[in-house]
């Protein structure tokens, strides 16, 4: 048996060898010109003498002009591509394989020049102005090279003294009353975008404070390095304004102010027709006046109520010009959901129209309005709790139902996922689900409904209705649920959901005969599979500072917490209600669940440069049933493994706890409490492909006795030894309106292994069959 294990090892050695040299031989490129060669690799080594500064490895990385072809685990993907085609045909494959490939990159000594030059300025610009760059290239076989960059930086520059030189007398105390705020301070180090920060946040408070014509053009820095001591005094200069007066001069004048004098607002606006001819059709409109706001709209319009459209808008008339009112305005009226855009804009009224030598301008406001009602049919991939599929689903939308921005949607589909189980082949799930919402802009409630109150939080109450129908190989399911959910944001990255209203029916009509008889040979499962009723109360608060279209590093965050039965269960007894003959309250015929709940959700993603990044994830959350509930419902119960998990499992296959189920092909194992924590880095490829490597930890527990299941109870001396392991890469195929994804898990510690190491290859060999598992889904896992 050892020289089994002996022969196998040497097997594996040897494939692995051999796969190398075919990787290696790939990755030479056929188009590399004679006396020319491909770059390997750049290296960048920084040596800090003074750590204080910002200043990292990534971010020299982003100043190298030149970047060796992309890599995955050794193999150059884009660059095989490229090779396969031939450059002397004209021909599709070869067109297709060069514009998806990726040519091969040509080491350039000019580029490196430039590099360390950009580098230096970059450096320099972090207050390193002392820093030394050096290059030089290394020359490998089969004409490859190696580019080096050396990076010194000696002691950084700090700001000794910050100083504000306003010309302008009448902007001096609003800049220098601000100055708390500034973003150069002495005693930092000095560093170039503070200044440009330390630019936009004086254009922003002159903005903030009627100064409409105002930009951060006016604003600039001197900078005195000769101080010594590696000191700088940093003198920041307001100019005024410039203009040319009536004989072409130039001429310096105090920034004036600007007050609003009208708000029309465009109620209908069409761009079409208003570009054809732009007289005939603002003569075809209607203007009414409206608390001191006009709307002008074609004739006899009633899409939206005006009060919607004032309750969105932060732009008054006889206040001074705002430039964060303008940005709330155009925030909450897009918010709305009927309008295709909003486009603000302002114009000078003419100097007659001035009082006292205050300038005025006018606010134009063009709404250009959505078709109302639409429906789409459409085909979709579907990943529920990391299984596969497919979906057909008809989809209607009224966008405003009664004229006040009221959001209806009605959305039925019918769905087919795979469900694979490991005794049983791939089995089916089959769905079907019908869900009615509609959502207010504003809260349905006696309270909070002030307009102060919905100009600051843009609450939202959304009503939904929805039936859900579920076959597996293990049961049959139905929920019929209704919900009340009141929203609100906080602030600019926070958010608030509380569900006062949530109802559940669950029912089981159908159980397979041998999961059945799986489940009732533990008391808490048995309990856990049982026509259910859930009444509770849920409340989330969500942080997200992730940016639209911007690579940047960003945190998510969500809390959620959930109790359900405690109203039921103390009218019940106030009211000396009767139990069943299970010793339990049952409304509609359906025993009332009764537990508490709460999770957390934390995701950070590091952005190393533009074709790489790191996300991190924790996930705990926990649950106790009480009083009326021996067991959690199995739907409000936590799993592990699955596509968008613990990728080394199957879905629902792990745990609890160091418990193995080995009598059912059903994989369906759930708990009361789950820790998880992950790591990705993801990195672009060629053409639509990206890659990803990843390690993923974790597991569910029970936390109450009622589960007798064998090493499945929660025990703070034991749970780090029933943490699972699991690793492995993928590939992310990105075609913009969805992610198609491809992960292969390794398993690398399994809590169900019994003996003194868990570690797997610490016990055996890998086992293809057993320890790596494909998952496949749609879009990132987390």
């Amino acid at each position: 048996m050892k020289r089994k294990i002996k022969n196998r090892k040497k097997f594996q050695v040897w494939l692995f060898a051999l796969a190398a040299g075919f990787i290696s031989s790939c990755s030479t490129t056929k188009y590399v010109p004679e006396g020319k060669y491909l770059l390997k690799k750049n290296k960048v080594e920084l040596q800090k003498e003074d750590k204080a500064g910002k200043l990292s490895k990534s971010e020299v990385e982003g100043y190298l002009r030149q970047q060796p072809n992309r890599s995955f685990l050794g193999i150059k993907a884009g660059l095989i591509l490229y090779d396969l085609s031939n450059l002397d045909k004209n021909n599709k494959i070869s067109n297709w394989l060069r514009k998806k490939g990726e040519p091969p990159v040509i080491l350039d000594t000019l580029e490196i020049e430039k590099s360390a030059q950009q580098i230096k300025s970059f450096v320099d610009s972090r207050g390193y102005f002392q820093s030394l760059v050096d290059d030089s290239v290394k020359y490998k076989e089969n004409r490859k090279a190696m580019v080096y960059y050396r990076i010194r930086t000696r002691q950084a520059y700090r700001i000794r003294k910050v100083s504000y030189e306003v010309l302008d007398t009448a902007m001096k105390e609003l800049i220098l009353r601000d100055t708390l705020r500034a973003e150069i301070r002495p005693g930092a180090v000095f560093n170039v975008e503070d200044l440009q920060k330390e630019r936009d946040r004086i254009e922003t408070l002159c903005r903030d404070s009627g100064y409409y014509a105002f930009t951060k053009d006016y604003v600039s820095f001197t900078v005195d390095t000769t101080i010594g001591n590696h000191q700088i005094d940093v003198t920041v200069v307001v100019r005024k304004a410039v203009y040319q007066n009536e004989f072409m001069e130039t001429q310096e004048m105090s920034h004036p102010k600007y007050k609003i004098r009208h708000v029309y607002f465009f109620v209908d606006f069409d761009p079409q027709k208003a570009i054809e001819n732009r007289k005939a059709y603002y003569s075809s409109l209607d203007t009414a006046s409206v608390k001191g706001f006009y709307f002008i709209s074609k004739k006899d319009s009633g899409y939206l109520k005006k009060k919607v459209i004032l309750q969105a808008n932060y732009i008054f008339p006889n206040t001074l010009f705002n430039l964060e009112d303008v940005n709330l305005t155009r925030k909450h009226l897009s918010g709305l959901n009927v309008f295709k855009f909003v486009n603000i804009y302002f114009t000078e009224a003419p100097q007659s129209a001035m009082n006292k030598g205050q300038r005025v301008i006018d606010c134009h406001v063009q709404l250009s309005p959505v078709t109302p009602q639409s429906y789409t049919i459409e085909m979709e991939g579907t990943n529920s709790s990391g299984n596969l599929g497919g979906a057909l689903s008809f989809n209607y939308q009224h966008r405003n139902l009664f004229r006040g921005a009221e959001n209806f949607n009605i959305r039925v589909k019918q769905s087919i996922e795979a469900l694979a189980q490991e005794e049983r082949g791939v089995k089916r799930i089959i769905g079907t689900d019908v869900e009615a919402n509609l959502v207010f802009g504003k809260f349905l409630s006696p309270f909070f409904n002030s307009e102060e109150f919905v100009k600051r939080f843009a609450p939202k109450t959304t009503v939904t209705t929805a039936f859900n129908y579920q076959r597996r190989p293990d049961y049959t399911r139905t929920i019929f649920s209704t919900q009340l959910m009141y929203s609100w944001q906080a602030s600019r990255y926070v958010s608030h959901l509380v569900s006062p209203l949530s109802l559940n029916a669950v029912k089981l009509p159908y159980i397979n005969p041998d999961f059945l008889a799986h489940v009732d040979t533990t008391t808490y499962l048995a309990y856990s599979y049982r026509d259910v009723f859930i009444s509770s109360v849920n409340y989330s608060y969500i942080f997200s500072n992730a940016k639209l279209k911007k690579m940047s590093d960003h945190l998510f965050f969500r809390f959620n917490a959930e109790a359900a039965g405690n109203l039921l269960y103390a009218g019940y007894k106030l009211t000396n209600r009767p139990v069943d003959s299970l010793g339990s309250y049952s409304i509609f015929g359906l025993q009332y669940a009764q537990y508490i709940k709460a999770d957390i959700d934390i995701r950070y993603t590091n952005v190393l440069n533009e074709f790489g990044s790191v996300t991190y994830r924790l996930f705990a959350g926990a649950g106790l049933p009480y009083l009326n509930s021996r067991a959690i419902p199995f739907e409000r119960q936590y799993y592990a493994g699955g596509a968008n998990d613990i990728r080394a499992w199957h879905v629902r296959s792990l745990g609890p706890g160091s418990y193995v189920e080995n009598n059912s092909g059903f994989y369906n194992q759930t708990a009361d409490m789950k820790l998880e924590a992950n790591v990705e880095y993801r990195f672009k490829m060629f053409w639509v492909l990206e890659g990803a490597l990843f390690l993923d930890m974790g597991n569910i527990w029970a936390i109450t006795r009622e589960d007798d299941r064998p090493g499945a109870l929660f025990k703070f001396n034991k749970f780090l030894d029933d943490i699972a392991v699991g690793t492995g890469l993928g590939a992310r195929f990105d075609f913009d309106f969805f992610i198609f994804r491809v992960d292969l898990g390794i398993k690398m510690r399994d809590p169900g292994i019994s003996g003194e190491s868990k570690w797997i290859l610490m016990n055996r060999p890998l086992d293809f069959n057993r320890d790596l598992v494909l998952q496949v889904g749609i879009g990132y896992p987390f």
